[in-house]
Order: C-alpha cells, then structure tokens, then sequence
C-alpha cells in the first residue's frame, strides 16, 4: 500500500478539526537492518568511549501506587555517570490482561518542557492502556526536564538547565551530555532497555514479565525525536508512534525553513552566531556539534529502512506545522512502508484527529 493517499474529513464524535490525509500503510516485518544505524551508533556512544549500552544496570525501586483501577511502580536507575538517575514509572491497567505471556510494553516520551509526571503525560499514559493493545506503559524523563532538571524553570526558557546545557554542549564540547537535545535521550533508551531486559518484574507479586525484545515507544514532538532515533539505534522498539515530530534536518537547512525549529533552542544558536547573527552555516554548525549526522541521515532513506524492519511506524503531523513542515514529511513518507496522517488545518499541535488514527493504530495486535 505504499504510495496511496486517502483525502477524509474529520467527522463523528471528534468533530470537524479539518481534512486529514493518510498516505500509506505499514505492514513492517523485520527483513532488513537500517542502513544509518552502525554509523549512529557510533555517534550515540561517542565512539564507544562511553558507558557501554549493555553493561548492568543498577536499579532501585522507589515504590508501587495504585489510583482507581490503575497501578503504578517507580523505578530510578544509573544511565551512565555524571548525569542524574532515569526515574521511570511504569503503569498498569489492573486486571486487564487477558493472556499468560510476557506483557507488551509501550515507552511514551513527553514533549519540550513537559515531564513524565505531568498530569498530561499520565492523561495520555491511562488512555494509551485503555485503548490499545499494550498492557504496560512507561514514562521517563528526557535529559534536563522533570525530575531530573536543576532549576525549576520552564525548557523554552533560555535560563533553564536544558537550554543552558545546549549551549555548553556547543561552546565547551563536554565529556558527558555532549549531545543533549536528541542523542543522551536516546543513550538513555537503550539503558532502559538493558534495564527491562534485567528487571524479571516491575510489579511485585502480579507474576507479569516483560517482553523486553517487543518495545514500543512514541511521543509528542521533542518526544517524538527521541522516539524516532531510539527506533534507528535498536531493532527492539518495534513500533514507533511519532506525533508532531519528524522532520528534514538537512532540507530545512537547504530551504531556509529552520526558523521555527531552532526558536525552540534559540539560545544555542546565539551563541554560535555571535554578532553576525543566525544563518543557514549557522544552523548547519550547530547540528553537526549537538547532533553530528543529523544532517547526513536522509529522512526517506531513514523510514523506508525503519518502515521494513519495524512491525509498525505512525506519523502524525499537522498540514501548518512551521517546526516540521509537511511537505519535507511528506515527501519522505511516500515512498516508505508507514502510515502517515496528516490534519490537514493543524499547526504544532496533537488534535484529537490524530491521537485518534493513534490509538486506531496501536489497537492493532499485529503491529504491537
């Protein structure tokens, strides 16, 4: 079905938000490895000088809660050191499983500014298990956000921690978080992966393990990068969700269409720019420090090889997005075995017409 395009209006109980398109349809099937990925993965583990990826994982349970018919337990764990612990809370729907076999587990990554623990994040978490196929969905922290964040300032703020450690990331070239924005988030994925595959049990006494080689994982925008790299970095995220998210580092670059992507990390652009003030060689220098490949991993060469190995890959995006615009999206997705939906009327934002095609994906058994 690649290649179909399929014009519907938002009708029913959502409501007229506008003309969503859906252009393709994924039917993965795990027959060939990402061409990007050993070269990404030597950038992810800054040439295996870093921490290894699979070395034990030291975990410690904060706690199990349960609210209503939903049980949660708390796990922190090392990622590597020098950088605050990975808190992930892992929540459940009690009494929901209907077979003996290990649990499928949805990873589910927060946007710019927000946190695992926000009362949206856990809004989207209950209806994640509500409504698909998963039986477990866990939540975390990206770097420098939540938990795991110095000053309590909010992301976009040029003070904060995250916008503060991009330009250190730039100006000083680090040991540790040298690459903050996407990749140390994507570092920290694989860990928790390590980290599922050595927890026999996230719940006490509920006899439920954890397919560890089965991940799904998804997010909103900064959410939704991180998603879509973990899913270039390991073959065990099977399917990836990517909401408000996906874009062509390098055609934006190209195009001069970068304006509204790099207002979200303004500061470290800035930086880079001194008193000439932001151009495209600007932009290009500052993603090849803070995300060096970016630029050389071709965002249609990059889903078709995710769109084989993967059981499933949804894009959601909006027709105005000015961060991820739609014709880059577009035009990589049409040649790639994805789904991809787009409202058509929609700027950054989740409608309720996309999260909807969302969860309609995920409900899918065989994709999950």
């Amino acid at each position: 079905m690649r290649g179909r395009s399929l014009l519907l209006g938002a009708v029913g109980a959502i409501g007229a938000i506008g003309a969503i398109q859906v252009i393709g349809a994924s039917n993965g099937g795990n027959v060939a490895v990402p061409s990007q990925r050993a070269a990404f993965l030597n950038i992810l583990t800054y040439d295996n000088a870093r921490h290894p990826v699979r070395s034990p994982v030291h975990a410690v349970k904060l706690g199990e809660r349960t609210e209503g018919k939903y049980r949660t337990a708390s796990w922190s764990f090392q990622s590597e050191p020098g950088v605050p612990n990975v808190v992930v809370d892992a929540t459940r729907l009690e009494g929901s499983r209907e077979t003996s076999g290990p649990a499928k587990v949805l990873v589910w990554l927060h946007g710019t500014g927000d946190s695992a623990t926000s009362t949206g994040t856990q809004q989207q978490a209950r209806e994640l298990l509500a409504s698909t196929s998963y039986d477990v969905v866990l939540t975390l922290d990206s770097r420098f956000h939540g938990v795991r964040r110095k000053y309590s300032i909010h992301a976009f703020d040029l003070n904060s921690d995250y916008q503060q450690a991009l330009v250190a990331a730039f100006v000083d070239r680090p040991s540790v978080n040298k690459y903050p924005f996407i990749y140390d988030t994507v570092y920290d994925l694989l860990r928790l992966l390590t980290f599922l595959e050595s927890q026999a049990r996230l719940f006490e006494d509920d006899g439920i393990t954890i397919d560890f080689e089965n991940v799904g994982i998804g997010g909103i925008s900064l959410g939704a990068m991180h998603s879509l790299y973990a899913g270039l970095a390991s073959p065990r995220f099977t399917t990836l969700s990517l909401l408000i998210g996906v874009q062509d580092f390098a055609r934006a670059v190209a195009d001069e269409t970068y304006g509204a992507r790099i207002d979200t990390i303004r500061g470290v652009f800035e930086a880079a720019a001194g008193n000439e003030g932001i151009t495209p060689n600007t932009v290009a220098e500052v993603w090849r420090v803070i995300t060096p490949g970016i630029l050389d991993f071709e965002l249609g060469t990059l889903l078709r090889d995710l769109g084989r190995e993967k059981k499933g890959v949804y894009i959601g995006n909006g027709g105005k997005d000015p961060r991820n615009p739609i014709g880059y999206v577009r035009d990589a997705a049409e040649s790639a075995d994805v789904t991809l939906v787009i409202d058509e009327d929609a700027a950054h934002q989740v409608t309720p017409l996309l999260w909807k095609r969302m969860l309609d994906f995920l409900s899918n058994p065989a994709q999950c």
